[in-house]
């Protein structure tokens, strides 16, 4: 839907109509499936939603301002029916593989519609939005290409980076490039690494005459890529810009300071923020996801939230195979490195996706050794 509102515009009647037959076929398809997921249903899953839900309704009634700013944002909606849902959903998937190919699969289609929006230019101002909406397939598609070998996948992950470039914004590249790092690391392919390297290093010594070229061939063809853009210095000062987030950041370590022991409560931040920050009167978050959990939990808890959370990471890694499991796991990973430096993990579908598939890892392990046996 968020590719379509770049192609019809959102007050389109084309889009209203697509709208409604995405929507139409995702509730057939739930109530199709509803008796297989209840069935799927675990526990802990509805456990973590309802305790999410008590600290939303805590900071809601308790915490100053919270109330106008969850309203005012549509935070309940984002979190609960979109966020969660992808960590109740990772916990009803039984066969990755088939995940995973359908994954692959809606990524080939993905990559055309948003390549045929490009060539349009019909994003406007919404890079970021255009960028997210498309990532999880580039990074899907980059996997299956780089780690199974297929060379189609790899073609469409190649095509779909650079729409991503040309139409996206610069925290992708982090994703990205987190990609092409655990590559290297897991496929122990040293010729490679050193050829990444050489490239590399040519890339680095021919770096300005590249991007006179990268923007000459973008300004005959029509394109205005943000990211490119920044690294040219014509849409910022630098690829490294922060766009204020410096000043985010100060005032977050601010407030983590004056409440250190205990934080703000879950989205309780946002209004601190919000009222520190001039140009805020909505996402006032911290752009950061250590520093938003510290925010939100305070230094001991949140502390001991983030141990878990890079302990789950560091467990998977370490048991890391080329399986199908292990694939979705490494793609929603790369995704969310962008948390580091953008939006926020409170409503980010795909981080509670990540978190879901995390959390069911070990048992799918137990699981599959017992049925080894």
């Amino acid at each position: 839907m968020s590719l379509n509102g770049y192609m019809f515009g959102h007050e389109n009647a084309m889009y209203r109509r697509l709208q409604f037959v995405i929507i139409s076929f995702l509730a057939l398809s739930f109530l199709a499936s509803f008796s297989v997921c209840v069935k799927r249903l675990r526990k802990g899953a509805v456990l973590t939603y309802f305790f999410v839900l008590f600290l939303f309704g805590f900071t809601y009634i308790f915490a100053d301002g919270a109330k106008y700013v969850i309203d005012n944002e549509n935070l309940f909606s984002n979190i609960f029916i979109y966020g969660l849902t992808g960590f109740i959903l990772m916990q009803m998937v039984e066969d990755y593989a088939v995940f995973f190919k359908t994954l692959r699969l809606i990524g080939y289609g993905v990559v055309i519609y948003s390549t045929v929006i490009v060539l349009y230019g019909s994003i406007g101002t919404g890079y970021m939005g255009f960028s997210y909406a498309i990532l999880l397939y580039v990074i899907a598609l980059l996997y299956s290409g780089l780690f199974q070998k297929n060379n189609l996948s790899l073609l469409f992950g190649i095509v779909g980076t650079i729409v991503n470039i040309s139409g996206g914004t610069r925290g992708s590249l982090l994703s990205l490039f987190a990609l092409l790092l655990a590559f290297l690391l897991f496929s122990k392919r040293w010729k490679l690494v050193v050829l990444f390297l050489c490239l590399s290093a040519i890339f680095t010594l021919n770096f300005s005459r590249i991007l006179q070229y990268a923007s000459e061939i973008m300004r005959v063809m029509g394109f205005n890529s943000r990211i490119v853009g920044a690294i040219l210095g014509t849409e910022m000062s630098s690829l490294s810009d922060a766009n204020g987030r410096i000043s985010i950041l100060n005032v977050s370590l601010e407030l983590i300071r004056k409440n250190w022991l205990f934080g703000y409560g879950f989205l309780g931040e946002r209004a601190y923020i919000n009222s520190r920050i001039w140009w805020f009167t909505t996402n006032g978050y911290a752009h950061n996801l250590v520093i938003e959990i510290l925010l939100q939990f305070g230094i001991i808890v949140g502390s001991a939230l983030l141990f878990m959370f890079v302990y789950k990471i560091v467990y998977y890694i370490r048991r890391f195979e080329n399986n199908s499991m292990c694939g979705i796991i490494m793609i929603f990973l790369c995704y969310c490195v962008h948390l580091a430096v953008s939006r926020s993990y409170a409503t980010t579908f795909e981080f509670w996706c990540l978190l879901g598939l995390l959390w069911r890892y070990p048992h799918k392990i137990n699981q599959d050794s017992q049925y080894a046996t």
